[in-house]
């Protein structure tokens, strides 16, 4: 689960599946995420979620972090953001041809 806030700094709860993200999507600023699925928690909490979201609530978010990026997707300050993908160097055999 991912909290998000868009551009005009409304806040947003997304789930996402099969590793997408949205880190990498245009137009939303992360804030915070969770990792819901079971292997996050299991070993720990048994299928006890709720225990694992009050221990995790408690423990593990970066509210600094959170509060910076909101006040950013809000026009205060630059969000972080992951790199962009950049093109991949010219292989050795192109660059001696």
């Amino acid at each position: 689960m991912w909290l998000v806030s868009d551009k005009e700094g409304k806040l947003q709860v997304r789930s996402t599946h099969d590793a997408d993200d949205t880190v990498t999507k245009e137009g939303l600023t992360p804030l915070i995420v969770c990792d819901l699925w079971e292997h996050a928690y299991y070993l720990d909490h048994q299928n006890d979620r709720k225990a694992f979201l009050e221990a995790w609530f408690d423990a593990l978010p970066n509210w600094t972090f959170a509060a910076r990026q909101y006040a950013a997707a809000r026009g205060d300050g630059q969000a972080w953001r992951h790199p962009s993908p950049q093109a991949s160097p010219p292989s050795k055999q192109a660059a001696a041809g």
